[in-house]
């Protein structure tokens, strides 16, 4: 009776490995997937290293899921499950919420979002080549600083807003001399 029982316990041992051996020989090969409509497309959105890393690692994990009992996925899902794996570890960090704190000027929430003009004019320059350190009009290099030196000092009341050191600004409360120009 013992004989018969670790027979069969041994049969059920040997039955569990021989279904997860025919799971692991499902796997298709890394070259063989990159072979595959579905996944050449995903390549020329997101690279060719980024979709071979992504592989290995879905790969990787299937090989686990296997070793805790789980079946392997049909060769029609690899693309499937690419495309979900890249959508989730290529998702940005930064992403729009709603302030809800009722402070409008939030340190933690990037503080006030930019106007639409703003939004704009920054989307115009930044789409393309610009002259962010060239002089267009000495046609030589210039300083990035140029571009805000005079809004900055129209706004702000400086003498000047130059380079390391800003700009220079009596401000309300800050020790003054009598010969401290009046704003």
């Amino acid at each position: 009776m013992v004989t018969t029982l670790h027979h069969a316990s041994s049969h059920a041992t040997g039955a569990k490995d021989g279904a997860a051996q025919a799971e692991y020989r499902k796997l298709p090969a890394v070259d063989a997937l990159l072979q595959e409509p579905a996944i050449l497309l995903l390549a020329s959105q997101y690279g060719q290293a980024q979709i071979t890393d992504r592989l290995r690692d879905l790969l990787t994990q299937t090989r686990q899921a296997i070793a805790a009992g789980q079946r392997a996925p049909e060769r029609t899902q690899w693309a499937e499950l690419l495309a979900t794996e890249l959508a989730a570890t290529t998702q940005p960090s930064l992403r729009a919420v709603i302030n809800a704190t009722g402070v409008l000027i939030h340190t933690n929430l990037g503080r006030a979002p930019l106007s639409r003009a703003a939004c704009e004019a920054v989307a115009q320059i930044a789409g393309g080549y610009n002259n962010l350190e060239y002089n267009l009009i000495a046609g030589e290099r210039g300083s990035r600083y140029d571009h805000a030196r005079a809004l900055l000092c129209e706004l702000t009341g400086a003498e000047d807003a130059t380079g390391s050191g800003f700009f220079s600004v009596p401000f309300a409360g800050a020790a003054s001399s009598s010969d401290s120009p009046a704003k």
